[in-house]
């Protein structure tokens, strides 16, 4: 009897939980023409921090909180590990226990991120979440979450109560994070009333989506527009590069264009190049070696988030080296089932595509990957992503190549299939570097020439083509509003938009002369015309940017900047200091010569 009790109660406790969640989807109910919409943001969009056993933030010994992202470096504790190597490596010109105390220290720097060889953190590793809507967060919440992905002006249309951000650790479990993901999809569709959802997988995000819809294939009934925005769909190759040891360490590359082209400071670059020369080539390597294994032992070999970064071509080859042993089974089975995901992407998103989920592509071109990467001179890219991954398959040149006039359009897809049946489409780019008909979707992927990854959230033409693509039920493909071309330059004018369009349009006009009231107002026109046109022509924006600091300088509301003559001057003079060692000595270290 009471066994029967017991379980009468545990019936009446569901019956009354079903109810609550009738009620409460019937209050919530909404008949807007707005589908709520969920950012999946990207690498390092998400913050982090190590947690004791009640969940607060966890110091160091200066007091500042140890992070997972962004990354945690107990600085103090890497000179300690590495000055007495370094000094006897510099003294005696031979590795003196460097190479292994950079493996060492490499490992313990990351320990933060670690993960067990059950695919889990080692240590307490809290997401700063937002389970609600943008509408009941913060003020300080909505603008970490604005300031993330510039998409205020989609709230404002569609309501703050139909935006949601989905925070994740970026150094985490791809298969627990997509079953969060989808309950996630589920509690907003409740919240809201709506029956379906919008995604909008950014970088990272877009393995999320691969998992999301190969794990859990039914969410497809649940999603209304898919817009990725420069999605790892197929990893990036500097991720690979890093696990393989394919780095660009060859002699021209380690000794003369690595450092300035992954520097904005060249005169730095420069200095980098000579200095290397003070130890012995050899040396050099074993630190670069050491600092690679060791962040691929201690971050990567676990880490299924940073598997899902593999390309599918170099999976195996990576799995062999580092996922081999019968003690990395647990792991590899998650990793062989995200790699099944990966392969299935395409397929997966013509599924959708065939359900009648509108899906949207906006991707960078034009930007090599960083010299880092062996890779980097083998495809076309936007700085961290190749352009394959990101655009679905799509065939492109090198950058700054192109094809030849002869050339034709393919019209033909990695998966076999044709998503654009009409000859007439040309979808060639300007630069011809990219045959955009061999994509996945031809007649919704938007390309954004020479923009950089980095960059993609303060391209403000890419911002409105998102929302346009979430908000107007009519913007169907790349034909349906000519402000939004296939083919569109990348620009980042948040300077101007955030600083000096604001400062110039406080200044009161009537204090000046009316020469420089003229100049003034011009310069502001001049800016709010280029800032309004999404049609970009490149280099505009810059000089906009330029001419409007300018005024401001002349009219005294701003300094002139800093002569950075010297620091040129000294950047050309190390450079050509650089290329004589090169001649005169060759690729290595002052000693090597001996």
């Amino acid at each position: 009897m009471k066994c029967f009790k017991n379980i009468l109660c545990i019936i009446l406790a569901i019956v009354l939980v079903m109810s609550t969640t009738v009620v409460s989807f019937a209050e919530s109910d909404c008949n807007c023409e707005y589908a709520p919409t969920i950012i999946i943001p990207g690498i390092g969009q998400s913050e982090t921090f190590l947690a004791d056993e009640n969940g607060n933030y966890v110091t160091d010994d200066n007091g500042d909180i140890i992070t997972g992202w962004p990354l945690y470096f107990d600085t103090d504790y890497a000179i300690k590990k590495l000055v007495i190597p370094l000094v006897l490596s510099l003294l005696l010109q031979c590795d003196m226990g460097l190479s292994s105390t950079t493996y060492e220290t490499a490992k313990e720097l990351v320990k933060w991120n670690s993960f067990n060889s059950e695919g889990k953190n080692n240590f307490n590793i809290q997401v700063r979440k937002f389970p609600q809507s943008v509408a009941e967060c913060s003020e300080e919440d909505k603008e970490y979450i604005y300031d993330c992905i510039p998409i205020k002006d989609y709230a404002d249309i569609a309501g703050e109560d139909h935006l949601y951000f989905f925070a994740y650790n970026s150094f985490g479990n791809n298969m627990s994070i997509c079953a969060e993901l989808y309950d996630f999809i589920q509690q907003v569709k409740e919240e809201t009333g709506h029956e379906k959802v919008n995604i909008i997988p950014i970088s990272l995000g877009g393995t999320i989506a691969n998992g999301l819809l190969d794990y859990y294939p039914q969410v497809m009934d649940d999603l209304n527009r898919v817009v990725y925005i420069v999605p790892a769909l197929n990893g990036s190759k500097i991720v690979s590069d890093l696990l393989s040891g394919n780095l660009s360490t060859e002699d021209e590359m380690l000794y003369d264009y690595m450092f300035p082209s992954l520097m904005d400071d060249k005169l730095m670059g420069n200095v980098i190049n000579i200095a290397l020369r003070i130890l012995p080539k050899d040396v050099v390597l074993g630190f670069v070696e050491g600092l690679r294994t060791g962040l691929c032992e201690g971050l990567i070999k676990n880490c299924t988030t940073m598997w899902s970064l593999v390309p599918s071509e170099d999976y195996e080859e990576c799995r062999e080296i580092w996922l081999s042993g019968d003690e990395n089974a647990t792991v590899r089975s998650q990793t062989d089932r995200y790699y099944q995901a990966q392969c299935n992407s395409l397929a997966n998103i013509q599924k959708m595509v065939d359900k009648g989920i509108e899906v949207f592509d906006i991707v960078d071109y034009g930007v090599p990957l960083f010299s880092l990467a062996g890779s980097f001179d083998e495809c076309n890219a936007d700085g961290i992503i190749q352009l394959d991954s990101t655009a679905m398959g799509v065939e492109s040149c090198l950058c700054g190549e192109e094809y030849g006039a002869d050339y034709q359009q393919k019209f033909i897809n990695k998966i076999g299939t044709n998503n654009c049946t009409d000859p007439t489409h040309n979808h060639i780019s300007p630069d011809r570097e990219v045959d955009a008909s061999t994509c996945l979707l031809p007649e919704t992927t938007f390309f954004f020439y020479k923009q950089s990854h980095d960059g993609t959230g303060s391209n403000d033409v890419i911002m409105k083509l998102a929302i346009e693509m979430l908000t107007n039920s009519d913007f169907k493909d790349i034909y349906s509003d000519p402000g939004f071309p296939q083919f569109n330059i990348g620009r980042e004018p948040d300077r101007i938009t955030d600083s000096l369009l604001p400062e110039a349009k406080r200044i009161d006009t009537s204090a000046l002369s009316e020469e420089d009231a003229a100049l003034l107002n011009n310069a502001i026109e001049r800016a709010e015309k280029v800032i309004a046109d999404t049609v970009v022509i490149e280099g505009e924006c810059e000089a906009v940017e330029k001419n409007l600091e300018n005024v401001l300088i002349k009219l005294g509301y701003r300094e002139e900047p800093e002569d950075e003559t010297a620091n040129t001057i000294g950047a050309i003079i190390l450079e050509r200091l650089n290329k004589m060692l090169n001649v005169t000595i060759g690729y290595k270290g002052f000693s090597d010569i001996i």
